[in-house]
């Protein structure tokens, strides 16, 4: 129990640490599982570890995700398929290899052109790294978190496209919707709810139940089932794109 405990502040500390240092919500911290500890344990105790490491780190706004060698899978840890940054060092690469995971790691030593010592090299399979923002089309991390663009007229705040309702898409919604208190935050019951749900048609309740995230998921024209995914929803990410345009997604 008192190992528990410790292993909870440790990681209460990590995120402390991170925002402190200015590391901006929605990005993603990853668990490495590589450590020879974790052989000693089963899967089921590994799982858990990690499970109790995705919690605290989404608690406070942040993004998780799993490294971990491929030899591993299945064997000391599970990793669910559409998420995983697996490592895996082939003498040759010829083809994609693990293309269910988020990422696959191919290498700990390619050499730059023009740089010197050794670099890692990944392949990502989707968009989760980029927050939403195509893979292929990224040329700096700053579409990862939470960003301001300068233009000579004004300075307009951007959240980032992660299909993750945070404090940061909470605020602009608060600031769209012009509330009186911009805090980021939902209370239970939440007047930010409330007033969601009157421009949707449905009881103010300030709860976010399941009719009023149908109406809205209706109302953006994403996937219908009454949830909102801790990973990622196509509800959210539509939302957030139209908070970044400046307009009202209800």
């Amino acid at each position: 129990m008192q190992a528990y405990i410790q292993t909870v502040t440790i990681l209460q500390g990590l995120v402390l640490y991170a925002k402190a240092d200015g590391l901006g919500v929605g990005s993603v911290l990853v668990v490495d599982v590589e450590a020879s500890i974790f052989k000693q344990n089963s899967i089921a105790v590994n799982d858990a570890n990690i499970a109790a490491f995705n919690a605290i780190v989404q608690a406070a706004g942040y993004r998780t995700d799993i490294y971990a060698s491929a030899s591993w899978l299945g064997v000391y840890l599970t990793v669910p398929a559409g998420s995983g940054w697996i490592a895996a060092y082939p003498n040759t690469v010829t083809t994609d290899r693990y293309t269910n995971y988020n990422g696959w790691q191919f290498s700990s030593k390619v050499q730059l052109s023009g740089i010197s010592g050794h670099f890692d090299m990944t392949q990502l399979y989707t968009n989760y790294y980029t927050a939403g923002t195509d893979k292929n089309a990224v040329i700096s991390n700053s579409a990862t978190t939470t960003i301001t663009k300068v233009t000579k007229k004004s300075t307009k705040t951007v959240i980032a496209v992660d299909g993750i309702w945070g404090s940061a898409t909470t605020l602009k919604l608060q600031q769209v919707y012009d509330m009186k208190y911009q805090d980021g935050k939902i209370s239970k019951p939440s007047s930010l709810v409330k007033v969601l749900q009157k421009h949707l048609g449905v009881t103010q309740d300030g709860y976010m139940g399941p009719k009023t995230i149908k109406k809205m998921q209706r109302k953006l024209g994403t996937p219908v089932d009454g949830k909102i995914s801790p990973r990622y929803s196509n509800m959210v990410a539509a939302m957030q794109k139209k908070l970044n345009a400046g307009v009202k997604p209800f």
